[in-house]
C-alpha cells in the first residue's frame, strides 16, 4: 500500500468535518505513522464513501492512500485510491530542494545507534519505507539493483518500524543497503507527501530532487525510469519543487 499525503485546502475542510463521515472505532496502523494520534480519523473508500476502520484494511490491499488533514481541528480523512499508474514528482516537503538535508537518527540493522548525514562525498538516495507498505517493499530489488550498479549514488532506507521488524523484512526480502530504523522523531519534521518517497541528496548535503508514492514495478521499464530520473537529477535537469 503507497500512501500519498495531500496538502488540504479550505474547500476541502467540510469533507473534512462533514457529519456523513463516520469515525472508525479503532485506527489502522498507518495513523500512528503519520502522527494522526489525538486526530479524529473518518475513512473514505474511492468514491469517497464514508467506511468502517474494518473495510478500509480489508480493501486497502494494492492501492494507494490519500490523508486529508485539518491540524487546527484536529480531523483526518484517509480515502482508498486507485494504484498509481505511474510515479508523481511532488513538490518539496518541509525540506526543499537546495536546502541542507537534516541527519536522521535511528538504529543501524546491527543494533547500532546512530544518526546519519548524507554528505558523504557521493550521492545518497534515502528511501523511506514501512514494512506493512507493498509498494516499498516491491522496491527493495530494484533498490538493491541500484545499490549494485550505480557506485555514484549510496542506497539507504529510513523507517519509522522497531529494528525487530526491519531485521524481520531484511532477512526475508534480502536488503542488500543500509537501513536506519526507529527514526520516526526524524521522519516526522521532513512532512513526508507519501511511502514509498525517494529523496536524492547531493555529496555536499543538500537535496536535489523528490519522489513520492507509486512503486518500482519491477520489470525494465521501471528500472530505467529509475536510473534516468537520478542521471537528471544529477545532472541538475530533473523538475526542482
Amino acid at each position: 500500500m503507497s500512501l500519498r499525503c495531500l496538502v488540504l485546502i479550505p474547500s476541502l475542510l467540510a469533507a473534512v468535518t462533514s457529519p456523513a463521515a463516520r469515525a472508525a472505532p479503532e485506527p489502522v496502523p498507518i495513523v500512528q505513522g503519520f502522527g494522526l494520534q489525538g486526530y479524529r480519523v473518518t475513512y473514505e473508500d474511492e468514491a469517497g464513501r464514508s467506511i468502517s476502520a474494518a473495510q478500509f484494511n480489508q480493501q486497502a490491499e494494492g492501492k494507494s492512500l490519500s490523508v486529508f488533514k485539518d491540524e487546527a481541528r484536529k480531523t483526518a480523512v484517509l480515502r482508498l485510491s486507485a494504484r498509481p499508474g505511474a510515479w508523481k514528482e511532488t513538490p518539496a516537503l518541509a525540506v526543499r530542494v537546495g536546502d541542507a538535508m537534516p541527519g536522521l537518527s535511528g538504529t543501524l540493522i546491527d543494533g547500532k545507534p546512530t544518526t546519519l548525514t548524507a554528505n558523504s562525498g557521493r550521492y545518497t538516495l534515502l528511501a523511506f519505507f514501512f514494512a506493512r507498505c507493498a509498494p516499498c517493499v516491491a522496491e527493495i530489488p530494484e533498490l538493491n539493483h541500484l545499490q549494485a550498479t550505480r557506485p555514484d549514488v549510496q542506497v539507504v532506507g529510513v523507517t519509522f518500524d522497531p529494528l525487530p521488524t526491519t531485521r524481520m523484512l531484511a532477512a526475508k526480502h534480502g536488503i542488500r543497503y543500509t537501513t536506519l530504523s526507529d527514526a520516526k522523531a526524524s521522519i516526522d519534521p521532513l512532512r513526508l507527501q507519501g511511502y514509498p518517497t525517494l529523496l536524492l541528496v547531493k555529496p555536499d548535503g543538500t537535496l536535489a530532487a523528490v519522489k513520492s508514492g507509486g512503486a518500482l514495478a519491477g520489470d525494465a521499464a521501471s528500472r530505467a525510469a529509475l536510473n534516468d530520473w537520478l542521471t537528471r537529477a544529477i545532472d541538475g535537469t530533473a523538475r526542482k519543487s
